[in-house]
């Protein structure tokens, strides 16, 4: 199981393979088990690191110019800071 997630998610970070692959073979082993079909066994996750913080943005000119062209002025009409 821990080969194909890294087959089908090259690339990935060990908290993507967790999500998309672990999380529900293990749900699908689980209720395999409770309804008799096979025996019970621990899997174990990938080890996630830390998150990395990413800067804050910022409320500059440029960022307001792209909120308007994406959402339009009527963002800032409804009292959206943007």
């Amino acid at each position: 199981m821990r080969e194909a997630a890294r087959i089908l998610y090259p690339g990935a970070s060990p908290a993507t393979w967790n999500r998309q692959v672990v999380t529900p073979v293990r749900a699908i082993i689980n209720f395999a088990a409770e309804e008799g079909l096979c025996d019970h066994f621990r899997m174990k996750r990938f080890p996630e690191g830390q998150k990395r913080q990413r800067p804050a943005g910022d409320n500059d000119d440029e960022s307001r110019k792209v909120i308007d062209q994406v959402f339009g002025a009527r963002a800032r009409r409804r009292g959206n800071k943007a």
